[in-house]
């Protein structure tokens, strides 16, 4: 009696690729093509992510603590700062950024991303073709400054983009479609 080996022909190895290929061309369409709304639940959850660091660095160690907006031409650098004395100036604080063993407090917006405006409490700090810094301060009570951002994907033009904004009392910023004014 001869073994009979178990194995695939050719033909069902062929069929089974093209099966492959045939369900992989109606699936990486959805993976590649993905619409820049799909980012904005991540920016909030990172931006959301800084705050709350801040917010409990500045309740537990009861020092003023900072959100610092650092914008230049491609990109826009969101840092955690903590107050300290300034050691060459008496009397003076100086911001210094937070140190973490768990956390990174700095953070950069995705290069896809700009910053048109930011509102601190309603007055306009930052503008979309400008370079510059803008501030967000959290208290040792844990509370935070009213700031709304105004953010659009360059690889969306006709998008309208979307607004955040910053509650002072929650610390956690919502986020609404459009630029609503602060």
């Amino acid at each position: 009696m001869h073994g009979h080996r178990a194995a695939f022909t050719f033909i069902e190895i062929m069929v089974v690729m093209a099966l492959i290929g045939v369900m992989a061309a109606f699936v990486l369409p959805r993976f590649t093509h993905r619409t820049p709304k799909a980012e904005w639940p991540t920016v909030v959850e990172d931006l959301n992510n800084l705050v709350t660091f801040a917010r409990h660095e500045a309740i537990a160690h009861h020092k003023n603590y900072r959100l610092t907006f650092t914008k230049n031409q491609q990109q826009v650098d969101i840092t955690v700062e903590e107050e300290n004395p300034d050691q060459e100036h008496p009397g003076k604080k100086a911001y210094t950024t937070a140190s973490s063993y768990y956390f990174d407090p700095t953070y950069t917006l995705n290069e896809s991303i700009i910053l048109k405006a930011f509102f601190n409490e309603k007055v306009k700090t930052l503008v979309e073709d400008e370079k510059g810094v803008a501030y967000c301060y959290i208290i040792p009570d844990g509370l935070t400054q009213d700031i709304t951002l105004h953010l659009f994907h360059k690889n969306q033009p006709d998008e309208k983009g979307v607004t955040l904004t910053l509650e002072p009392f929650s610390g956690m910023f919502t986020m609404e479609d459009g630029f609503i004014k602060p």
